[in-house]
């Protein structure tokens, strides 16, 4: 499960999808991938795929061998920096949006369920559209980071996910200087401003209360 990749309000003229109209779920084949998976729950839920167990411990343990991974997919950047940019473009067209619950909205959906006040709208909120920063959600990360002693486990999961974004950022920006250095300041995939892009997406989080709730501490 990866932080939700939805389209961010960054350039609002870019378009999804490419001559081939081929995404990265076909060009991966990720229904054959996924059609191994067996859900246990009767009826089936259709969260069990997402969180398939309400322990954050087996989350935990999921979310330390994610950041190695993201650790692996960092490095591949030194690999891709070899090709020129006829190389490049020559197989650059895959782009998708999914409309799935992110980590964070799985994350506040286990708080709920746990007694913490999360309100109905981030709980029902539209998944094809990024997660916004709610000030109504931010009394419950405060809590937390405020006495660890009393919420354990999700005090630590709200410290094991800024390292995830802190990853994912890295990647970003190694994927922004990649680009920059195979294909300069061209147009990039979806019609965005290609680096110009990128850049503006490094200010993005996906986990907002969790890191602003570090002004609040202590107030």
């Amino acid at each position: 499960m990866s932080p939700s990749p939805n389209k961010r309000d960054i350039e609002s003229d870019m378009h999804c999808g490419g001559p081939s109209d081929l995404s990265y779920a076909q060009y991966l084949n990720l229904d054959t991938l996924l059609s191994a998976q067996r859900t246990r729950s009767q009826p089936e839920h259709h969260d069990e795929l997402s969180f398939a167990v309400d322990d954050l411990r087996a989350a935990l343990k999921c979310m330390a061998r994610v950041k190695q991974i993201q650790r692996q997919l960092f490095e591949q950047w030194a690999v891709l920096e070899t090709l020129t940019p006829g190389e490049f473009v020559a197989f650059r067209d895959y782009r998708e949006i999914l409309h799935r619950p992110g980590l964070y909205d799985e994350f506040l959906r286990y708080l709920s369920r746990h007694g913490y006040e999360i309100s109905a709208e981030l709980l029902d909120r539209d998944f094809s559209q990024p997660f916004s920063e709610n000030p109504k959600l931010l009394p419950v990360p405060k809590a937390i980071s405020e006495n660890p002693k009393d919420h354990w486990r999700a005090w630590e999961t709200c410290k094991e996910l800024p390292d995830m974004e802190e990853a994912f950022q890295l990647w970003r920006f190694r994927h922004m200087k990649a680009v920059e250095r195979i294909l300069g300041y061209k147009r990039g995939t979806g019609g965005s401003t290609g680096v110009v892009f990128l850049r503006a997406a490094l200010e993005l989080t996906f986990f907002p209360e969790i890191l602003s709730v570090r002004n609040e501490i202590g107030q």
